[in-house]
């Protein structure tokens, strides 16, 4: 038999997979893989209705439709996840945008997920005091060579989080602050993954990208920064 059904989806929800058994003839070719992923992906998405003898017959008609149908929004991402074009390699993600003398820095609470070797990893599980001296140890890296830095930090509204973290508006502050002492402009851009569960894309990090002006020149006279806030009063340079 040919069909995808409920009955042939094994969910292990302490592990958080998927095994779908009985396949049959369904991978002989694309067009019947691709027709047996449309099956698999409503029998995840309402497979409540397979107990349901006149919902179970809505399911099998939803599943002769086209992709294009609102039943399927999300199942591109699916079928990126199936051809396994999917991974949360936030140091892959960045180098993209990087060169080999540029240097890629990871803030986050969720380190052991990443596949971040080629990165140096920076824990927000710390106090602001803490967090702000590690970020300013790595801006310090650009006196040390001509390239870049990408200071990759994890969204704050990141569905893994039991709590929101820090606004971005901590980071933006604080790397304001040390565009004048290490002459640099900054850029920011967004990280895109899929949630596994839901196929729907999310943002899951914000890479600020630091790029080096050069040195500004030393001038005479004295310079006072004012801070906004009267209550950082400590960070006035």
């Amino acid at each position: 038999h040919t069909n995808v059904t409920p009955n042939n989806l094994i969910y292990d929800e302490k592990m958080q997979t998927l095994t779908v058994v009985d396949i049959g003839r369904d991978v002989k070719g694309s067009q019947s893989f691709n027709d047996m992923c449309k099956r698999a992906y409503l029998c995840v998405q309402f497979g409540s209705y397979a107990g349901n003898s006149k919902l179970s017959k809505l399911l099998k008609k939803w599943m002769r439709e086209d992709t294009s149908s609102p039943r399927f929004v999300g199942f591109d991402n699916f079928m990126k996840i199936v051809n396994g074009l999917v991974e949360l390699n936030i140091t892959a993600s960045v180098h993209r945008m990087l060169d080999e003398t540029d240097y890629c820095a990871i803030i986050g609470s969720f380190l052991d997920d990443l596949n971040a070797s080629a990165a140096h990893t920076i824990s927000s599980n710390v106090d602001d005091k803490i967090l702000i001296n590690d970020i300013e140890h790595v801006v310090e890296k650009l006196k040390l060579n001509h390239g870049r830095i990408a200071l990759v930090v994890e969204d704050p509204h990141c569905y893994r989080k039991i709590k929101a973290g820090r606004p971005l508006r901590f980071f933006k502050r604080h790397l304001s602050r040390l565009q004048v002492q290490y002459s640099f402009k900054m850029e920011q851009e967004e990280i895109v993954a899929i949630d596994e569960q839901s196929f729907q894309e999310y943002v899951a990090y914000h890479a600020f990208l630091l790029i080096p002006l050069g040195r500004i020149p030393s001038l005479p006279g004295c310079f006072l920064m004012i801070k906004s806030c009267p209550m950082e009063h400590e960070t006035i340079l």
